[in-house]
């Protein structure tokens, strides 16, 4: 029989836990902000022993233990690994971290009888973070840049120096006039990459992105980017009770399990996706003409990056097109915390060096 307690084992990590969705308020404000973002890691997990939640857990309870709400004995009393230290108050994992827990094991009954199944799941602390109250710095290399001929070794690479994400760039050769990869290419590198241990955050320069909704969930896409140009004539796919067919591409993109973000081209008024912002997971500026790589940075387009984080300051907003060692402080500081970069990074003599030089920067604007 499955356990009613939330979180399942990670429960354990703090002393009778409050229920999902509760707000401890006789703790101290600081403390509640960290258990506050423990909890949508519990309902992200769902029970899965990922290695953020634990994280935050532990910095509860060094919040606890700093305000006098808890002693030290009770802390060595909870049975944690040895290797479980407190972390210093409100430090996080280092971004890109990846490990591969086993979950607890769950009892439960069916029809055909009753057994024990266990499962294992790789979770980045950034996977975690899309449901905090704080922004990350994200950096996703654009795998357009990689080797076309050993995509899944490139990409695994990429992964090894600390990239957070992989900008999966799909062109159909209409939206754009440039024919890359689609649905199978996608499928082919989570046969690599395991879903859990990379985010595959696609950017859909298709002219009709209701078609592949399903093929890319099946695939294996984490989040699924689509232009609002293309949208708006978007007919594909089962009927809707949205007239607005760019609410139906959102809501066909949310019933397939995936996050959603809308793109705009450079000709494309902000004011034209600010009605969809609240509906979103992440809103892409395009500071190039989309179809393809290597192009000049267009800095006139950071206007609109800075309208969204006024007005959505919790928003993922990611810029695509130029950026790297000469660009990045102008992005990060008009409010862009997801940076996709291809050349700059692939062409790099040392790409962990280049993407740790990118992430800092924006984390210093956050």
């Amino acid at each position: 029989m499955a356990s009613g307690a939330p979180g399942g084992g990670i429960s354990k990590w703090i002393p009778n836990p409050p229920q999902r969705g509760s707000f401890p308020l006789d703790h101290d404000k600081e403390c509640s902000v960290i258990m506050q973002d423990y909890l949508r890691c519990l309902k992200l997990v769902d029970g899965t022993n990922a290695h953020g939640c634990r994280l935050l857990a532990k910095s509860y309870l060094k919040c606890r233990m700093n305000h006098g709400l808890m002693e030290q004995d009770e802390w060595r009393n909870l049975g944690l690994p040895e290797d479980d230290k407190p972390l210093p108050l409100r430090k996080i994992p280092e971004y890109g971290e990846q490990k591969k827990l086993s979950s607890d094991s769950k009892s439960g009954t069916s029809g055909s009888g009753s057994g024990s199944v266990t499962t294992a799941t790789t979770f980045t602390y950034h996977q975690i973070k899309t449901t905090m109250s704080t922004l990350a710095p994200v950096i996703a290399p654009s795998i357009l840049s990689g080797d076309f001929a050993d995509l899944a070794a490139d990409s695994k690479k990429m992964l090894d120096r600390t990239a957070d994400w992989l900008h999966i760039d799909v062109m159909d050769g209409h939206f754009v006039p440039n024919l890359t990869f689609g649905a199978p290419v996608v499928k082919a590198l989570r046969a690599h990459i395991p879903k859990g241990s990379a985010f595959f955050d696609c950017h859909m320069m298709v002219s009709n992105p209701l078609q592949w909704v399903p093929d890319m969930a099946a695939a294996g896409a984490d989040q699924y980017t689509f232009h609002l140009e293309a949208a708006r004539t978007s007919t594909f796919g089962e009927s809707s009770s949205a007239a607005d067919p760019v609410i139906a591409t959102i809501e066909a993109i949310r019933e397939k399990g995936m996050l959603v973000g809308i793109a705009i081209k450079p000709g494309t008024s902000v004011d034209e996706l600010l009605p969809y912002a609240d509906k979103i997971d992440l809103a892409l500026v395009m500071t190039v003409e989309p179809g393809f790589g290597g192009q000049k940075f267009m800095a006139d387009m950071m206007t609109k990056v800075a309208a969204l984080r006024k007005q959505f300051p919790k928003l993922n907003v990611e810029v695509d097109g130029g950026l790297g060692a000469d660009t990045i402080d102008v992005a990060a500081e008009a409010g862009a915390n997801v940076i996709v970069a291809g050349t700059s990074v692939y062409k790099a003599k040392d790409p962990e060096e280049m993407i740790k030089l990118l992430r800092s920067h924006v984390a210093e604007k956050l």
